[in-house]
């Protein structure tokens, strides 16, 4: 029997132990960023724009964590890890110009995310467009103050002007009964938009416009408003553009008046705050293009958002938190296509992109005809049906521009 020595055999069992070990670190986790990109989120934190704005941060928190718990992002090769540093609007236009001011030349972020109201976006425009850094709006609802030549580094995830018309039509099949019409929203440039917009949709589809009206924003009392919308009878209500006490305060005015038919918007009915505030027996027939927060037949991306929001904030996973996650998503997937982090590179790669993934499906980029660049993710969408606290998913559906129409 041949001998070894003790430091030979000593080696032989040392190199048996660590190879198991060298090849579950090969597959356990993906090789640790060695770069940070610095994003600056700002969002209505307070303020009459604030609520509901918390649950946009969670969504970008939780994107983030993704994206660096999969090892970052890769951009020609290198791996970045992405940093938020957030700041609060105040929901004013000086508290937009004042965040997009400290957190481009203070703090010296790579990229911006928000704001969500137009307003503020529309002010820190002037900041982010003249130091030439790209903005993905947080929310992105989509009107041309917002969007046009002139801010061609402002870029939507996308745009609930875009799904007034499929809202309208999708609905219209359900209740072709419906020929008359009232529109609402708040006075402010998005609800003066949706306004006008939606009037061109509802006669593109036979119906008379018998009502329109823009409250106040911050209205607690709707029911002067619904009062004089009543008087009009309408089939429907189109609740336009808002938070969502200021729809459910119209949709509960409405139902204590008398009206019993179909409510609607292309923008967020969050299915439970709804049916909370205005009162389980009186929300019925109400249709929306937002998230069933019940659902699990959406893509593997939005399961993994819902799973990463029930388990870091349980109990409160709605809409706007896919809102948080499709700006820094799309952004990122804009940075990696480019392959560096030159803003106007990063530009021109947004505006050509097709085929890139979103939390409903596929998209490309568009709304060209609309706001004279690129700059819109024409993201899919949940159509649901809110009805006595049930949620029902009735189909995916795609985004159409007014202006796009053959």
């Amino acid at each position: 029997m041949k001998r070894y020595s003790l430091i030979a055999i000593v080696m032989i069992v040392l190199a048996l132990s660590v190879l198991p070990v060298l090849s579950a670190c090969g597959t356990a986790a993906p090789p640790a960023a060695t770069k940070t990109i610095k994003i600056g989120q700002m969002l209505e934190m307070s303020g009459p724009f604030a609520p509901g704005l918390e649950l946009v941060r969670q969504g970008t928190q939780v994107c983030t964590d993704y994206i660096n718990d999969i090892g970052g992002i890769d951009v020609a090769g290198l791996k970045y890890n992405i940093e938020i540093i957030l700041e609060d609007v105040k929901s004013t236009p000086e508290g937009a110009v004042a965040a997009a001011n400290k957190l481009i030349y203070k703090d010296k972020v790579d990229f911006l995310l928000g704001p969500a109201v137009p307003p503020m976006a529309m002010a820190n425009a002037s900041v982010s467009e003249e130091a030439k850094i790209i903005r993905a709006l947080t929310i992105g609802s989509g009107v041309p103050g917002e969007l046009g030549p002139n801010s061609s580094y402002t870029f939507g995830p996308m745009s609930s002007t875009s799904l007034i018309g499929p809202v309208y039509k999708n609905v219209l099949e359900i209740h072709p009964e419906i020929k008359k019409v009232a529109i609402v929203g708040p006075d402010e440039p998005t609800g003066q938009y949706w306004i006008e917009t939606s009037k061109k949709w509802a006669e593109k589809y036979g119906l008379e416009v018998v009502f329109t009206e823009l409250y106040p924003v911050g209205t607690t009392d709707f029911f002067p408003l619904c009062t004089r919308l009543w008087d009009t009878k309408p089939d429907a209500i189109d609740l336009g553009v808002g938070v969502e006490p200021w729809k459910a305060g119209v949709m509960k005015g409405c139902r204590q008046l008398g009206f019993t038919g179909p409510a609607f918007s292309g923008d967020i009915l969050e299915p439970n705050t709804m049916t909370a505030l205005v009162g389980k027996d009186d929300a019925y027939e109400m249709y929306t293009a937002g998230l069933n927060p019940n659902s699990t037949d959406y893509t593997p991306m939005a399961q993994e958002l819902k799973r990463r929001i029930d388990a870091e904030f349980p109990g409160v996973y709605q809409d706007r938190h896919t809102g948080g996650w499709s700006a820094l998503w799309t952004l990122t997937e804009a940075i990696k296509r480019a392959g560096n982090l030159d803003s106007t590179n990063v530009r021109d790669t947004f505006q050509k992109m097709t085929n890139f993934e979103t939390l409903y499906g596929n998209a490309d980029m568009g709304g060209f005809k609309t706001f004279g660049v690129n700059n819109v993710a024409m993201t899919p969408r949940p159509f649901i049906k809110i009805d006595h606290g049930e949620i029902t998913d009735i189909k995916i559906i795609k985004p159409q521009f007014y202006e796009d129409l053959d």
